[in-house]
């Protein structure tokens, strides 16, 4: 009784009172025949109810599992190393990593000059790490359907991705701190420099969509509707680039921020927010341009 209520809490799930009582009630019973004159029929009793709370027990733990949706990790393995690599763990700790070292779990990955490294997601996913980069890493899978959850969050520099096709629930995301970068199955390169701010987005095969990252001083649902109507986003097919920097993205948070109040009283209390001047101006900068890949570009994908 007492581990199965130690899994419960372990578990943080609370053990049913009718459960409880009834198993105490037949531990009790057990506990009268044990000390009971022991015959026969006491034994019966015994054993069947013995094997009676095992199928409670069993069940219980069954059903709670066939309800978990619990994710586990994507384990990530570093598949070659060229130059010097290292993590960072959860301690803060940093180390030293060589062809087949497990990253799953690392903090950070940092790239140092003339080094790359390859990472291989057991979904089959793949991205490269160039030369002088930073990045942390969270991939996990869904435990009933196996979807990847995968998202790169770039502090500097550069990965080229070739993600394996997302279905259902799935995605595949890159973050830098002035862009959002979402794929199903292609392959693309995202670059973040940490100097300039700039964010740059190429693809080679397949179709991304990248969005600003826009962060407002007010509601969420607010922000959702300001944000879908100023269109920070855009679909890059193959064989083209966008770029986006932090000084654009700074002008339209401080454009909405400092006219939020107007947003919200002619625009969204009146439901004509495309009409609000702070928003067309902030539409104007939020545009994003893409443009063809130029042979320099080509050449980082391997590709003439």
């Amino acid at each position: 009784m007492e581990k199965f209520t130690e899994y419960f809490q372990n578990n943080q799930i609370d053990v049913p009172h009718e459960l409880e009582f009834s198993i105490l009630d037949k531990v009790h019973q057990m506990s009268e025949n044990k000390d009971g004159v022991g015959n026969r029929k006491s034994k019966w009793i015994f054993a069947i109810t013995f094997f009676i709370i095992v199928g409670i027990i069993g069940g219980g733990i069954a059903f709670i599992l066939s309800k978990s949706k619990v994710l586990t990790h994507n384990e990530a393995i570093c598949a070659n190393v060229s130059g010097y690599v290292e993590i960072e763990n959860a301690q803060g700790n940093v180390e030293r990593i060589n062809s087949g070292s497990v990253v799953s779990n690392a903090r950070l990955i940092r790239t140092k000059a003339n080094s790359e490294c390859l990472i291989k997601l057991s979904t089959g996913s793949t991205f490269t790490i160039y030369e002088n980069s930073q990045l942390r890493l969270s991939s996990v899978l869904s435990a009933k359907l196996k979807n990847e959850q995968t998202n790169i969050e770039i502090f500097h520099g550069r990965i080229i991705a070739e993600p394996k096709p997302i279905t259902g629930d799935g995605s595949f995301i890159v973050n830098t701190p002035v862009s959002i970068t979402s794929t199903i199955g292609t392959r693309f390169s995202v670059t973040y420099d940490s100097v300039t701010k700039v964010s740059t987005t190429s693809v080679l095969k397949g179709k991304v969509l990248v969005k600003r990252q826009i962060y407002l001083d007010t509601s969420t649902q607010v922000a959702k509707r300001v944000y879908t109507s100023i269109e920070p986003s855009i679909n890059v097919e193959a064989g083209h680039v966008v770029e986006i920097n932090q000084n654009d993205n700074d002008r339209i948070t401080r454009i909405i921020n400092e006219n939020i109040n107007e947003i919200q009283r002619q625009g969204i209390d009146s439901n004509n927010l495309n009409n609000v001047k702070s928003i067309i101006k902030a539409k104007v900068i939020a545009k994003l341009n893409k443009r063809a890949i130029n042979e320099d570009e080509a050449q980082l994908f391997g590709e003439d």
